[in-house]
């Protein structure tokens, strides 16, 4: 595989009503959407013209790409191309390239998706996992992008959705800003940032898991080691004796000589205590005494407080209205 493509959906609010349900697709509100490729680094290698949001995956590669559905048809540098495969019966001599996708896309050769309802624990169940991790860098993309271009997440409120041009009254032809062009330029400043972080220098080959013909193509035909893979054998050198170091007895480590412990220091005498005051007197304890309170006082004083509540209760209690079935009381004569 050469690569991993996948459709991305973006928002779009600059529609006008009569197009809505063209635009409103699986994501329940109105988006365009690009099918775009990238490879194992994650860097974009080709995205496809703006579609509506309701073009599936299959109409998208055939109508809006031309990458996916025309050069990696025909192109000879793709469908010539020669690797060795391995198989149960031995390698195999094959050709072409092929694209790591989901199961929304065409069942093409060229096109390897996982399997569907394996069973766990099967070589089919492993190797669709494997995949589906593999496809993980197209999805990381995507969220960077909208993650770090807010105009991405939050809805584009543009009418004009591709390319136009207009002629100025003085004769010259400019290109209108669109939809598509505002997706296109968020992609290559992404990989402007990531290339001057060094995000796309690549995996470096092992260079003792190589085989004599692999090893020639990296280092060259006429035996002129690169700078890269001699930093590296000097690192991986520095590792393995750190290794072997290590597998010594004793971790390759120099015991140190227990320290004498040092002579205990007695502390010192407390200075004596101050003499304690003598105690205090019968006569005085007499005189400082509090003086005793009256029995019965708390008593009548919750008493008093308990009638007068009650008191003002049957104050504020309202009279009786009287019935109206039974005659009121005449008056003394």
């Amino acid at each position: 595989m050469f690569g991993l493509c996948d459709g991305v959906h973006i928002w779009w609010t600059g529609y006008s009503y009569g197009v809505k349900n063209a635009f409103k697709g699986k994501e329940k509100y109105t988006t365009v959407v690009f099918n775009v490729t990238v490879d194992y680094d994650g860097k974009p290698i080709f995205v496809s013209d703006l579609a509506t949001g309701t073009t599936n995956d299959k109409l998208l590669v055939n109508n809006h790409d031309d990458f996916v559905g025309t050069v990696t048809r025909v192109n000879p540098v793709f469908t010539e191309y020669l690797f060795k495969l391995s198989t149960k019966d031995g390698t195999v001599l094959t050709k072409g390239a092929y694209l790591g996708v989901d199961n929304g896309y065409h069942h093409e050769r060229r096109f390897v998706a996982p399997s569907k309802h394996e069973r766990c624990g099967t070589w089919a169940y492993t190797w669709s996992k494997w995949l589906e991790s593999l496809r993980k860098k197209v999805e990381c993309f995507f969220g960077r992008l909208k993650r770090k271009y807010r105009i991405l997440s939050q809805g584009i409120n543009m009418r004009q959705l591709g390319r136009k041009t207009m002629q100025r009254s003085d004769g010259t032809v400019v290109e209108v800003g669109s939809v598509e062009d505002i997706f296109k330029v968020c992609c290559c400043l992404d990989v402007m940032v990531q290339e001057d972080k060094g995000a796309y220098c690549g995996g470096e080959p092992d260079w003792r898991q190589l085989d004599d013909a692999e090893l020639e193509e990296v280092e060259g035909v006429h035996g002129e080691t690169p700078a890269w893979l001699e930093l590296f054998k000097t690192r991986q050198a520095a590792l393995d004796e750190e290794a072997r170091q290590a597998a010594l007895p004793g971790g390759g480590r120099v015991e140190l000589p227990e320290p004498e412990p040092e002579p205990e220091i007695s502390p010192a005498e407390d200075p004596p205590s101050p003499p304690k005051p003598p105690p205090a007197t019968a006569a005085k304890k007499k005189e400082t005494a509090a003086p005793p309170k009256k029995k019965g006082m708390l008593k009548s004083i919750y008493k008093a407080m308990i009638r007068s509540a009650f008191s003002k209760d049957k104050e504020a209690k309202p009279k009786k209205r009287p019935n109206m079935f039974t005659s009121p009381k005449k008056p003394p004569q």
